[in-house]
């Protein structure tokens, strides 16, 4: 029986393995015959650039030409922020195309993403090009990017979502009481309130000063938009949010919202008025993606200096990086790479974390300061670089951040659970232990801290603390009192980071790379980017496994970012300068 099962379970991976590969050797070939086929495509004349944004738009470019899920293939390219910037850019000096259809369904960007690319559709819509805008409905974030366009119109049964937003924390101390786990909190500034949801039913009041700080500023920048393209007050537009005057479609005209309520095949027709044509088929669209297929330009001669774009998204840990995760390790050799390399004259160092580990973020600054002082280095913040990824940013020579970049909480932490009365109460599980030294035990989750571990602990906080805003003080060039009274765990947006010297200027990745070029004194140049793409087969075994551990361990979209939250604290190695909070904003 024994043999039996052995010789089942050795048959069943084996199946496992050679369908596995079978799948992959499939989609290897599909792409491999679909790369045969295709052809650079072709921007015919009076087109329309159609951009619809209801997929993922990461940081770095895509390597795949095609998205893979369990639910199947999609053809078209995964995009990057900057090739979503750049095409529209292209757009604005293309005599083939007349003009930008936004068909809004859904963003899958950030709100400072979101920011960067409604700047460079109002940098197009300058040039007297039209952009119209047509959604079935419109969130908030939706009707923010919308709103730049000339004419906006809706669904004739669609609704404007347009109420403010709201920030929602969730707490787990009384689950935690429940299981009988304690957590031991060690930490330095009352603004560091990553630890707040294992302690406290609520928030605290300084936490909720800065997460009110830091929704109204969002919402305050996205008012001033909206304001300034539908000339409508910022008092009108808050009064509007409060009495949440759009609860049917037709509100949404009368209250200067959009241009009209539209069927699909009307806002079609609509468009072909504006091209002068009066069939279907002689409306000529192309999609975003196949756009920058096509306006992708390499005409940059060999002998141009080279800028290495090096991107930083995801959580700070230590070892090498993987998907969703900045590895100490990997990171560190990209920025060494490029600071090494002869050929690389300036360097812009991407970076979108929450933070992480506060010895792999230390380590990672270290080659950022090498870098800086080699040749200049520019920081572009995306979503946030708050904490570790603050800490990653400091030393750089120049600092861009959006005006809803969440940054700053310069503040660090550690946290132990203590569940000795669940193991012995609750589980009838003891442990035991010798040493050979007073001090000799670690610390474990199956007994509470004595006061002089708490004491180690405290003191190493503390010394992280005065070593980050130290660092700080140097890169910012600010005495450590000043940081120390914008510090203590606090975090800022973009807007309010400029005014107290965290960064030194509003603007995108585009807008740090133009700065690089300058100060290498060039006018053509090349971008090297950085971490190289993987190969076909290496994408496609993590979009496989990725999407089957996503199904497995699938829950309730709503819970998502809180499950994630709990994981992140409870599996982090030593001291944190992590965001402070797990914030929903809607």
């Amino acid at each position: 029986m024994k043999e039996f099962f052995r010789t089942f379970f050795a048959v069943l991976a084996a199946v496992l393995v050679l369908w596995i590969l079978g799948v992959i050797f499939s989609i290897i070939f599909f792409v491999s015959m679909a790369s045969m086929g295709e052809s650079t495509p072709k921007v015919e004349k009076n087109s329309i650039l159609k951009i619809k944004l209801d997929e993922e738009i990461k940081e770095q470019k895509a390597d795949l030409p095609f998205s893979f899920s369990m639910s199947g293939f999609k053809t078209e390219k995964m995009l990057s922020l900057r090739d979503v910037v750049n095409s529209i850019r292209h757009a604005a000096t293309d005599d083939n195309i007349k003009g930008i259809s936004l068909e809004l369904d859904g963003i899958g960007a950030s709100v400072s993403d979101v920011e960067e690319i409604r700047t460079a559709l109002q940098d197009f819509r300058e040039t007297g090009k039209f952009i119209t805008a047509y959604g079935n409905n419109y969130t908030q974030k939706e009707y923010y990017l919308a709103s730049v366009a000339n004419e906006v119109y809706l669904n004739p049964i669609g609704i404007v979502d347009f109420k403010g937003l709201s920030g929602t924390l969730m707490f787990y101390k009384d689950l935690f009481d429940k299981l009988d786990i304690e957590m031991q909190i060690i930490r330095h500034g009352k603004y560091k309130s990553a630890v707040e949801p294992f302690i406290q039913n609520k928030m605290s009041e300084a936490n909720r000063e800065q997460t009110e700080k830091y929704i109204s500023s969002v919402w305050n920048e996205m008012l001033q938009a909206i304001s300034e393209s539908r000339q409508i007050s910022i008092d009108s537009l808050n009064r509007y949010a409060d009495d949440i005057v759009i609860r049917v479609p037709n509100d949404a005209k009368k209250y200067h919202f959009i241009e009209g309520l539209m069927y699909e095949d009307e806002y079609i027709a609509l468009l072909k008025s504006k091209m002068s044509v009066k069939n279907d088929k002689d409306l000529n669209y192309i999609s975003l993606a196949k756009y920058i297929d096509a306006s992708s330009v390499q005409d940059y001669s060999s002998d141009n200096p080279t800028i290495a774009v090096i991107y930083a998204e995801g959580e700070i840990a230590q070892g090498k990086s993987r998907d969703g995760v900045i590895g100490s390790e990997s990171l560190t050799k990209e920025i060494r790479k490029a600071r090494l390399d002869k050929d690389i004259k300036a360097i812009v160092f991407r970076v979108s974390s929450p933070g992480g580990d506060a010895q792999a973020s230390d380590m990672i600054l270290r080659e950022v300061k090498l870098a800086a002082a080699t040749k200049p280095t520019i920081v572009s913040m995306g979503e946030y670089a708050a904490s570790g990824g603050y800490y990653i940013s400091c030393g750089a020579n120049y600092i861009f951040s959006d005006a809803t970049t969440l940054t700053g909480s310069i503040g660090v932490f550690g946290m132990i659970p203590n569940a000795q009365k669940l193991l012995n109460e609750k589980l009838g599980i003891h442990t035991d232990m010798v040493k050979t030294n007073k001090n000799a035990e670690n610390l474990t989750p199956f007994q509470p801290m004595t006061p002089f571990q708490y004491d180690l602990i405290q003191n190493s906080v503390e010394n992280i603390y005065d070593i980050f805003i130290t660092h700080v003080s140097q890169g910012r060039n600010m005495t450590k009192t000043a940081v120390d009274s914008i510090g203590g765990g606090r975090v800022w947006l973009g807007a309010d980071a400029l005014s107290i010297g965290l960064v030194d200027q509003f603007g995108g990745l585009n807008d740090a790379i133009n700065y690089a070029a300058l100060q290498i004194d060039a006018k053509d140049f090349k971008i090297e980017e950085f971490p190289k793409a993987k190969d076909l087969s290496e994408r496609i075994i993590e979009e496989l496994l990725g999407d089957v551990q996503m199904k497995i361990f699938d829950v309730p979209q709503q819970l998502s970012p809180f499950v994630q939250s709990i994981d992140k604290v409870l599996n982090a190695q030593g001291v944190q300068a992590r965001l402070p909070y797990e914030i929903v904003i809607e």
